[in-house]
C-alpha cells in the first residue's frame, strides 16, 4: 500500500503545482494600459472589477479614460452620451484563483471630465476603491463589493452608495434630494455635507459626522458601532439607532421631534438650547440620566420639539445656551 500512497501523494503534488504555475502565469498579464478619448459624454456606467477615479478638470474639454493594467475583458464604449465600461470575465473556475494576490500591479481606471453636470452616474466594482472628485450630477448610484469610496467636492441631486465591507469618506458634498449610505462592515465619516435627507444604515463599523447639515430627515441605523458627531443640525424626522455602541455628538442642533435608542451604550449630547425649548424622556433608560444636570427622567413639559432617549446605559445631555 505504500507505493500506492505515495504514488497518489506525487500525483496530487504535481497537480497543485501546475494549478499554482497557471495561476502565477495568469498573475504575471498586466492586462489593458490605454488612453481613450471621448467627447459628448453626459452619463457614465462602469462596472468594473478594479479601481476607479473620476476627477474633473476646470480645463478639460474632452472625456478621458485611462486604463492601468486593468483586465484585457474590459470594453469601453459610447451609446447616446452614455460611456460604458464592462469586465466581461467569465466566472470559470479558473477566473477565481488569487493565490494571495501575488501580483501587485495596480488595476485602475482615471476618467477627467469637463466641468459639466452629468445625468447619470451609475459606478459598480467586485474588488476596487472608488474616489470621485469635483463631480456634478443629477443621480449617481455607488456599489462597491470590496473596497472604499472616497468622495469631495461633489454634487448631487441624489446619491446611493452600497458598500459590502470598506469605507465612505465624504468631504464637502452637497445633495439636493435623498442621500443614502449603506454599509455592511466598515467606517462612514462624513464632514461639510448638506442633503435635504440623509438615511445612515450600518452592519458593523463607525458613523461620524462632522458639520453636517440636514433639512427634512436624518435616520441613522447603527448594529454595531459608535455615533460620533460635532457640530451638526438636524431637522425634520430624527431617528438614531444604535444596537451595540455609544452616541456621541457634541454641539448639535435639533429642529424637530428626535427618538434616539441605543442598545448596548452610553449617549452623551450637548445640543443647543433652541427658543421654542425641548421635552425630554428618558424614562426607558436603565442607567444613570442627567439632564442639563439634572438627574430626572423627564424635563420641559412645555417644549415645542420632543427628544425621546431609550438606552441600557447611562444619558447625559446638556444645553448649550447661546446668546
Amino acid at each position: 500500500m505504500k507505493p500506492l500512497y505515495w504514488f497518489t501523494a506525487s500525483v496530487i503534488s504535481l497537480a497543485g503545482a501546475a494549478v499554482m504555475t497557471v495561476g502565477f502565469f495568469r498573475m504575471g498579464n498586466d492586462g489593458i494600459s490605454k488612453s481613450v478619448t471621448e467627447t459628448g459624454i453626459t452619463s457614465l456606467h462602469l462596472d468594473v472589477d478594479c479601481d476607479v477615479r473620476l476627477n474633473v478638470d476646470a480645463h478639460a474639454d474632452k472625456t478621458t479614460v485611462t486604463l492601468t493594467h486593468v483586465p484585457d475583458s474590459t470594453s469601453v464604449s459610447v451609446e447616446n452620451g452614455t460611456l460604458h465600461m464592462t469586465d466581461k470575465r467569465t466566472s470559470s473556475w479558473l477566473h477565481h484563483i488569487q493565490f494571495f494576490n501575488l501580483n501587485l500591479t495596480k488595476s485602475e481606471i482615471l476618467i477627467t471630465l469637463p466641468p459639466e453636470e452629468y445625468e447619470n452616474v451609475q459606478i459598480s466594482t467586485g474588488s476596487g476603491d472608488i474616489h470621485i472628485s469635483g463631480l456634478q450630477a443629477a443621480d449617481m448610484t455607488i456599489a462597491i463589493d470590496a473596497g472604499d469610496l472616497i468622495m469631495e467636492q461633489t454634487c448631487a441631486d441624489s446619491l446611493s452608495a452600497d458598500i459590502g465591507a470598506g469605507d465612505a469618506t465624504c468631504n464637502n458634498v452637497d445633495i439636493v434630494q435623498q442621500s443614502i449610505f449603506e454599509l455592511g462592515a466598515g467606517n462612514l465619516i462624513t464632514e461639510q455635507m448638506h442633503a435635504d435627507r440623509l438615511t445612515v444604515d450600518v452592519g458593523a463599523g463607525d458613523a461620524t459626522c462632522s458639520n453636517v447639515d440636514i433639512v427634512q430627515q436624518s435616520i441613522f441605523d447603527l448594529e454595531a458601532g459608535d455615533l460620533m458627531g460635532q457640530n451638526c443640525c438636524f431637522g425634520g424626522e430624527v431617528s438614531i439607532s444604535n444596537g451595540a455602541g455609544d452616541v456621541d455628538m457634541q454641539h448639535l442642533t435639533l429642529t424637530a421631534d428626535t427618538n434616539i435608542s441605543c442598545g448596548g451604550g452610553d449617549v452623551t449630547i450637548s445640543m443647543t438650547d433652541e427658543p421654542q425649548g425641548y421635552r425630554f424622556d428618558c424614562s426607558d433608560v436603565l442607567g444613570d440620566v442627567s439632564i442639563n444636570g439634572i438627574s430626572a427622567d423627564y424635563i420641559g413639559n412645555s417644549g415645542s420639539y420632543a427628544v425621546t432617549v431609550t438606552a441600557v446605559g447611562d444619558v447625559q445631555i446638556d444645553l448649550e445656551h447661546t446668546e
